[in-house]
């Protein structure tokens, strides 16, 4: 199954409620263009600011995980130049008065175990806690590949219920990775 596909499932059990859905490569210009569309539409849902400024948040902290994961994937290329089933996905819908984003690419085979383990040490962690570890993270040097691994810290910090996250059907050495964030 394509990750456009998937998310618009997804989105079929509520289609009122969709307020983006875009799947293709994320590029810098992709991500400025749809983050102008993320806005307006939080203005015409009626969210207040801080709820706002945490969906946009979220929105581009997502839009870049999926862009670097493209580009570490492929060794510095867009990975949607190099294989078409190798994008990501983006979905935001408006449930009652909360936010969902979605967002899927696919991942590095190799890199899932880490991956769900970061996810996993953040389930059950409280806003004080999720506080604590973001400012040691903030601290703590510069991974190799340029993170400073604060994304996902973030995320969970203005989500309202715990991140969910899926990783499905390996296919050569690539996982589809889904993680949604309700704010």
């Amino acid at each position: 199954m394509h990750i456009a596909e998937l998310l618009r499932t997804r989105a079929r059990a509520q289609p009122s409620e969709e307020l983006l859905c875009f799947s293709g490569a994320f590029s810098h210009a992709v991500i400025e263009s749809k983050g102008r569309v993320v806005r307006e539409q939080l203005l015409e849902a009626s969210a207040d600011e801080e709820q706002r400024n945490d969906v946009f948040s979220v929105f581009v902290e997502m839009s870049q995980n999926i862009q670097s994961y493209a580009r570490s994937a492929f060794g510095g290329v867009l990975a949607a130049e190099r294989d078409p089933d190798a994008h990501g996905a983006l979905l935001m819908l408006k449930h009652n008065d909360r936010f969902v984003l979605s967002a899927a690419n696919h991942v590095r085979a190799t890199d899932v175990a880490a991956l769900k383990a970061r996810l996993v040490a953040l389930d059950g962690l409280d806003k004080a806690e999720l506080k604590k570890r973001y400012k040691l993270q903030l601290k703590a040097p510069v991974s190799a590949d340029g993170s400073a691994g604060l994304g996902l810290l973030a995320m969970a910090r203005v989500a309202t219920a715990p991140l969910h996250h899926e990783f499905l059907s390996p296919v050569a050495e690539q996982t589809l990775f889904i993680l949604s964030v309700t704010i």
